[in-house]
């Protein structure tokens, strides 16, 4: 069952509570847009193979980053060299001592039946999908986006179109399309990037046509 998270401003890179409590001073107890606060875990630091990596917290810290506040949606931004074994991966992460997250933001496309049967064992969790370039390229036509969304669909609570490439030039019409071909599906839609000073201006622009967009809006401290 879809399990919306509603609207939501995101951002990632956060390595310590505190950095969650100074956002949190920029959003009101009854927030439009939640905070979605990423932490972002790869498979190498999962192994414990990396003990410095930018903005890449230690395992064992992760669960003291979280604060419960209901304006929070508490996320792991995850990427892996070894696809094949996601779903080990996902359940040790969720599994992790004292950990209590709402979910994963993915990167566009990871394996559907991983994601099915993780959702299976924790039907309360989320996916969030990052569709960027590469992932684009993939699907090469937008009747071919809108193939892979549909299998996505059951899975899936946000999708977010990734608009970095487009950096200072006028709106990427791709990044309109994409958001126009994602109308009628249940889960929330939103765009992401890299510069906060790229995103708000596309984020104005948009939000006219799609007034319940959500914004991921890059690094902590970015």
């Amino acid at each position: 069952m879809i399990k919306k998270i509603g609207p939501f401003v995101g951002v990632h890179g956060f390595t310590s509570r505190t950095e969650v409590a100074e956002t949190l001073t920029m959003v009101p107890q009854e927030p439009l847009r939640r905070l979605m606060a990423g932490v972002l875990m790869n498979s190498r630091t999962l192994a414990g193979q990396m003990k410095v990596l930018e903005r890449h917290p230690q395992k064992e810290v992760v669960a003291d980053i979280f604060p419960d506040d209901p304006r929070v949606v508490k996320v792991i931004h995850y990427a892996t060299d070894h696809p094949r074994m996601l779903l080990a991966q996902l359940v040790e992460i969720t599994e992790l001592k004292g950990l209590r997250i709402d979910g994963f933001q993915l990167d566009a496309w990871p394996p559907l039946q991983d994601l099915e049967n993780y959702l299976e064992l924790y039907p309360d969790k989320f996916f969030a999908l990052k569709i960027g370039h590469e992932a684009m390229e993939q699907v090469k036509s937008m009747e071919r986006f809108k193939e892979f969304i549909d299998a996505y669909s059951p899975m899936v609570d946000a999708v977010l179109v990734d608009t970095s490439r487009a950096g200072g030039e006028p709106l990427n019409v791709s990044v309109v399309e994409c958001l126009r071909a994602l109308r009628g599906y249940p889960f929330d839609v939103g765009i992401s990037g890299s510069r906060i000073s790229d995103m708000l201006p596309l984020f104005g622009a948009l939000v006219r046509e799609f007034p319940n967009l959500s914004i991921d809006i890059g690094g902590y401290g970015v």
